[in-house]
């Protein structure tokens, strides 16, 4: 069953477009992920869905049924945004429970609620605290208390951990995941964090410029990436990008005559490669120059110049070389992803020579 399908759904503001043509379906029960960087178009996207804007064209279901004229207490969905947005002079109690006593739920079935609500996200200790008594991970845990008590079967978030610290997320993420798996609650999430979107999601839509770029599990949409937005936008490092040139009948590295593939119809490519997927070895491959290098402990990063083009290798447990050093470099043939430089779409299945 699909609980949210938006079909051809657009928003115009005079000349910008926020929002162009998009489509996108999340399955019930799953965790979907809005990602792309700042200006893409994703929060403007969640609040067409939870009715706090009217869509210029295109429709949106929820459970269903055709919601995209009704506004957004008809639309049986909760939301979690970016700022907390807690009341300061309630408790956290009184937090979590307002929006039912908006509603007029009974006194009895709120506090069974806030005790169900308290016991699940671990808040049973902290009721009769203010916010300003709590820590930012325990104030994120009531925004998130006060979605889950509505009980309601979608809930939507506005990167609801961005005002954590590094660590905190990473732990809020963990959480947050068994939260929705336990719940089994449908839930849309925004974020331009990749980190949450490759570790959380079932599903991921990456959009760029109000356009959807490519929708694919986290694994699909790091191991064939549609585009070289896609492929730059997703893993870290991002992709390296490989200048190609014709030589004789091949195309070949800029800058060198290695060749990389047959010289078919004429299209300029570029060669992407992961920096993960590149190896110095002893012999054979191809030879870089050394330009800086990063130790990272369990990793290092080496900048180096391939031909024309500068590229990033990762290796595991090794002190970087010297800058001017000479490396030999190599990469499996399936590592290989090639893009239309024009275009930027994804050409795989070409027939490489390496």
């Amino acid at each position: 069953m699909t609980d949210i399908e938006i079909r051809n759904v657009s928003k115009i503001w005079g000349d910008t477009v926020a929002a162009g043509d998009v489509s996108f379906a999340v399955p019930s029960g799953t965790l979907t992920v809005l990602l792309g960087p700042s200006g893409c178009g994703k929060s403007t996207i969640l609040r067409l869905i939870a009715g706090l804007e009217s869509a210029s064209s295109g429709s949106i279901f929820i459970g269903g049924k055709d919601v995209t004229d009704q506004p957004a207490a008809k639309r049986n969905i909760s939301m979690v945004f970016q700022s907390y947005a807690l009341f300061p002079h309630l408790t956290v109690a009184e937090n979590i429970i307002f929006g039912l006593k908006v509603r007029r739920v009974g006194k009895a079935e709120c506090h069974r609620r806030l005790r169900k609500t308290a016991e699940l996200l671990g808040l049973g200790d902290l009721l009769e605290r203010k916010p300003s008594e709590i820590s930012g991970g325990q104030q994120q845990r009531v925004a998130l208390g006060r979605a889950i008590i509505s009980e309601r079967p979608i809930c939507l978030m506005d990167e609801p951990l961005s005002n954590l610290d590094a660590k905190l997320r990473h732990e809020m993420r963990i959480e947050l995941r068994a939260l929705q798996q336990k719940l089994k609650m449908t839930m849309l999430y925004v974020t331009h964090d990749q980190a949450e979107a490759m570790s959380m999601a079932d599903q991921v839509v990456l959009l760029n410029k109000g356009h959807v770029e490519q929708i694919a599990s986290s694994e699909d949409i790091y191991k064939k990436p549609a585009s070289l937005f896609a492929a730059r936008f997703i893993g870290t490092p991002p992709m390296n990008i490989i200048k190609l040139r014709a030589s004789g009948g091949h195309l070949v590295i800029d800058g060198t005559e290695h060749p990389v593939l047959p010289n078919g119809d004429g299209r300029t490519l570029v060669l992407g490669l992961r920096p993960e997927d590149i190896h110095l070895v002893a012999e054979g491959g191809h030879e870089a120059t050394v330009r800086s290098g990063e130790y990272l402990g369990a990793d290092t990063l080496l900048d180096c110049a391939l031909g024309s083009s500068r590229i990033t290798v990762r290796t595991s447990h090794v002190r970087p070389p010297a800058p001017g050093t000479k490396v030999r470099l190599h990469w499996p043939r399936e590592a290989q992803h090639f893009f239309d430089a024009d275009s930027g779409l994804c050409r795989n299945g070409l027939p490489a020579v390496i």
